[in-house]
């Protein structure tokens, strides 16, 4: 992995516009010369690691899934970030809500946070309570999460 010091502030811009391109399903081509047509300014070596950091991420959900709620999540499979975090363990947990039609509402995204590597079960039960007030008038039961991601700061 990278360290610190290897992250410039041109890929600190780029973050989030990296995975807002990734999660709409652009290339990483296409991302790339969107964000410059934008104003964005960023090697092309560095972009390159920016995407490959967050596809390492996306790769998470798919082996979190056969965890039991007592499995500490391991090292591994937190994506070691610069930014500023406000404590060292950060887990994304996207969902959506399915409508009573049918109708599926846009993706939410919510960051919790951890002094300590949590558990799946710490994971679920703080993800749960943080999806009450976004389930609203629709119940809990109508939440679907669709993806974790962890990230740590290096």
């Amino acid at each position: 992995m990278p360290t610190k010091d290897l992250w410039t502030s041109s890929q600190r811009q780029a973050w989030g516009y990296v995975s807002s391109a990734y999660e709409q399903g652009m290339t990483q081509t296409a991302a790339l010369k969107a964000y410059r047509e934008a104003g964005g300014s960023i090697r092309t070596q560095y972009w390159g690691e920016l995407w490959n950091r967050w596809s390492e991420g996306k790769d998470t959900w798919s082996r979190i899934i056969a965890f039991q709620p007592e499995d500490t999540i391991p090292e591994s499979m937190y994506v070691q970030t610069d930014l500023n975090y406000r404590s060292p363990y950060n887990v994304t947990v996207k969902s959506n809500i399915r409508q009573e039609d049918g109708s599926i509402l846009p993706d939410q995204y919510r960051t919790l946070r951890y002094d300590h590597k949590p558990t799946l079960g710490e994971i679920l039960t703080d993800t749960e309570y943080m999806l009450h007030a976004y389930a609203g008038d629709y119940g809990i039961e109508h939440v679907r999460i669709t993806d974790m991601q962890f990230f740590s700061v290096f």
